[in-house]
C-alpha cells in the first residue's frame, strides 16, 4: 500500500480483512476506496454488501448487490446474497426469484436450494418447496434436514403417507436436533392420519427428551382431548408427571383433562389453586382459564365462568385489525360484484364433488360434518388445504401488481382450471375414491366469490346460529386450535359476526352457487330430519349411518352431544350484561 496507494485490489484485500476482525467502519471506508478507484468490478460491491448486510444496512446491501449484478448478471453467488437481503427485509417473493436465478446457474448448490425451499414455505407455496426438498435429498441422501422440511410440507399439503414417510427417514438417520424438532409434528402427523395409539407413543418419546418444551407438550395432550382421545391426553401427561414431578404446568393441564372427564367442583378448584404458581407459560394459564370458563359454564356458575374467560383473553397475544377485515369484506363485494361476476371466468372442471361448509364457529357445522362424513364414501377434505392459501397467493400465482380480491380481474379460465384441479387433488389428499368431500375451513364465508370461479357446482351448506349465542361460545373457545385471533374480544367477535352477515347477504343477492341454509336450533329440535334433509341436498340417499358417532373411546354419544348443544341454546340471555360490547360491535358494524 505504500509503494502503491492507488492499488484498488489491495485495498479490497484490505478491507476484506477489516471485515474478518469485525472492524466494519474500516471494512466499508476501504472497499469504497478500491470502488472508486475501479467502479465497474463487481466483487468490490458484493463484498460491500456483505459488510452492510452483516450491520444491518439492508437497503444498501440491496443497491450494492444490484450493482454487482449489473456488472456480472450470471454470478450465482451474487444472486444467492440478494435472496439473503430480500428474505432480511420482508422482499419474499422477489427472494424466490432471486434464489431461483441463483439455482439456474448453480443447480446443485444445497444453501442455495436450501434458503430456496424455506422461502417457498413460508409464502405456504408447499408443493414448490416438496421439489425443491426432493432436490436437496438427491443433493445428499444422508442428510437429515432436507427430509424433515419434505415431512413439514407434505404433511401441510395433507399428504400424510408421504409425510409419515419422510418424517420416519429423517428421524432415521440420527440428527438430534433434527430429531427433537421433529417429534411433535410427527406426533400429529400421526394422529391426523387416524393413528392415536401410534401418536401417542411418539409424544411421550418427546416428552422423554432432555430438551422437551413443555407447552408443547400440553398443546400435544389438548389436540388428543380435541380429536375425541381424552384418555390418551391424560395418559400423555401422566407419563410426563411420572418422570417430571416438578412441573406445575403438566400438573395444571392433567388437573384440567381430569376434569373435563369428571367435572366435579372439586376438581375446579383443583385447577383454581395450581392456576396461582408463578412458573406456568402464558399460553398454558390461557388455556386452562378458558377451559374453567367452559367447565364453570356447565356447571352454572356464570359469574366464574365469565371471569376465567376474560381472563385467559386478556393473556392472549393475538392482533386483530379490524378496520382491514371490514376493508377486506367491502373489497369483496366489490369485486365480485353482479357485473364482475358475469365476466369471471370459469374453471372448466365439471365435479360436483366438493360440498363446503359456511359458517362461524360455535354455530353447527362440526354437528353437519359429522353428518356427513358419517356417510358412506363421504370423507372430510384434508386439514391442510383452503381457499384461503389459494386466494392469498393468487396475486403471486397470477403476476399481478394487486393483492386478493383486486388480482381475481386478471384470471383466465385456464389458470382457473389449473387452480381447481390442483384444489380437488390437496383437499381430497388420501380420500381419492370419494363420493363427496366436506370442505369445514372456518373462513370459506370469505372466499364463496372466488368458490363460484373455480367450483361452479360445488355444494355449499351455511349454518346459522343466533349470534349472541356463536359470540359467547366463540368468547369461551381455546382459540389457538383454530387461529381465531378475533376471539379474545368481544368487541373483535361481534364485529367479525357482523362482517360476516354483511358479506353472506351479499353473496345471496349476487352467487348462484347451490346453497341449503341449516338453522343450529331447527337441528337440534329435529335432528333425524334435518340430516335427511342435508343428505338429500348432498345428492344422497339417506342412510342411517349418518346418526351414529364413531366410537371413540371416550367421546360423548351422538344423544349426550345433542343434549348439550340443546343446553347452551339462548345461554347468551344468562349473560347479557357481559355481552354489551358484543351487541355494540353487531349494531355498529353491519
Amino acid at each position: 500500500m505504500v509503494n502503491d496507494p492507488d492499488q484498488p485490489d489491495a485495498w479490497h484485500l484490505w478491507g476484506v480483512v477489516a471485515y474478518q476482525q469485525g472492524d466494519h467502519a474500516a471494512a466499508l471506508e476501504r472497499i469504497a476506496k478500491a470502488i472508486s478507484f475501479r467502479p465497474n468490478e463487481a466483487r468490490y460491491h458484493s463484498n460491500r454488501a456483505l459488510v452492510l448486510h452483516s450491520i444491518g444496512r439492508l437497503s444498501d446491501a440491496e443497491t450494492s448487490l444490484h450493482q454487482a449484478l449489473e456488472l456480472d448478471p450470471r454470478n450465482a453467488a451474487n444472486l444467492f446474497k440478494l435472496g439473503n437481503v430480500l428474505i432480511a427485509t420482508k422482499q419474499i417473493p422477489s427472494a424466490i426469484d432471486a434464489f431461483r436465478d441463483a439455482l439456474e446457474l448453480d443447480a446443485r448448490n444445497p444453501h442455495i436450494a436450501n434458503n430456496l425451499a424455506v422461502a417457498l414455505r413460508e409464502t405456504n407455496r408447499f408443493d414448490e418447496a416438496r421439489d425443491t426438498y426432493q432436490l436437496l435429498i438427491d443433493i445428499d441422501r444422508h442428510n437429515a434436514e432436507p427430509y424433515a422440511g419434505l415431512a413439514i410440507v407434505t404433511h401441510r399439503l395433507g399428504h400424510l403417507d408421504e409425510a409419515i414417510t419422510a418424517y420416519e427417514k429423517a428421524l432415521s438417520l440420527g440428527n438430534q436436533d433434527v430429531t427433537n424438532s421433529l417429534l411433535a409434528p410427527y406426533g400429529h402427523a400421526l394422529l391426523d392420519s387416524g393413528n392415536a395409539s401410534q401418536s401417542l407413543a411418539i409424544f411421550k418419546q418427546m416428552s422423554s427428551t432432555p430438551h422437551c418444551q413443555v407447552d408443547e407438550l400440553c398443546r400435544a395432550a389438548l389436540t388428543l382431548y380435541y380429536r375425541g382421545y381424552l384418555d390418551l391426553a391424560i395418559q400423555l401427561l401422566k407419563y410426563r408427571a411420572q418422570q417430571q414431578s416438578d412441573s406445575n404446568t403438566v400438573s395444571a393441564m392433567l388437573a384440567y383433562l381430569m376434569a373435563v372427564q369428571a367435572p366435579t367442583e372439586a376438581n375446579c378448584r383443583r385447577i383454581e389453586s395450581i392456576l396461582v404458581e408463578p412458573d406456568l407459560s402464558r399460553d398454558v394459564s390461557r388455556s386452562l382459564h378458558l377451559g374453567l370458563a367452559r367447565l364453570y359454564d356447565q356447571r352454572d356458575y356464570h359469574t366464574e365462568a365469565f371471569d376465567h374467560a376474560k381472563i385467559g383473553n386478556q393473556l392472549a397475544d393475538v392482533a386483530y385489525d379490524r378496520e382491514a377485515q371490514q376493508q377486506f369484506v367491502t373489497d369483496s363485494m366489490e369485486v365480485f360484484d353482479r357485473t364482475h361476476l358475469q365476466t369471471l371466468p370459469r374453471a372448466e372442471v365439471e365435479s360436483d364433488l366438493l360440498i363446503f361448509l359456511v359458517s362461524m364457529p360455535e354455530s353447527g357445522s362440526n354437528l353437519i360434518k359429522e353428518v356427513l362424513t358419517s356417510y358412506p364414501g363421504v370423507r372430510s377434505g384434508s386439514n391442510f388445504a383452503n381457499l384461503q392459501q389459494v386466494a392469498l397467493s393468487l396475486q403471486d400465482t397470477l403476476g399481478s401488481i394487486n393483492p386478493y380480491p383486486h388480482c381475481v380481474r386478471d384470471l383466465s379460465a385456464t389458470t382457473a382450471t389449473q387452480l381447481a384441479q390442483e384444489y380437488l387433488t390437496r383437499v381430497g389428499g388420501p380420500a381419492r375414491d370419494a363420493e363427496r368431500i366436506v370442505d369445514d375451513s372456518l373462513n370459506n364465508y370469505l372466499y364463496l366469490g372466488l368458490i363460484s370461479g373455480l367450483f361452479p357446482n360445488a355444494r355449499v351448506i351455511r349454518c346459522i346460529r343466533d349470534p349472541l349465542d356463536c359470540g359467547l361460545f366463540t368468547y369461551f373457545r381455546d382459540f389457538d386450535q383454530d387461529g381465531l385471533t378475533y376471539s379474545a374480544s368481544l368487541a373483535n367477535i361481534g364485529s367479525e359476526l357482523a362482517q360476516y352477515q354483511r358479506l353472506m347477504k351479499h353473496w345471496g343477492i349476487t352467487l348462484g352457487l347451490n346453497t341449503l341454509n341449516i338453522s343450529y336450533e331447527e337441528l337440534l329440535h329435529d335432528f333425524e330430519t334435518i340430516s335427511q334433509e342435508i343428505v338429500s341436498f348432498c345428492g344422497l340417499k339417506w342412510d342411517k349411518t349418518c346418526l351414529e358417532r364413531p366410537n371413540h373411546q371416550n367421546s360423548l354419544s351422538l344423544a349426550q352431544e345433542l343434549d348439550r348443544c340443546r343446553r347452551e341454546v339462548g345461554r347468551a340471555k344468562l349473560y347479557s350484561g357481559e355481552l354489551a360490547p358484543l351487541r355494540s360491535a353487531l349494531e355498529s358494524d353491519l
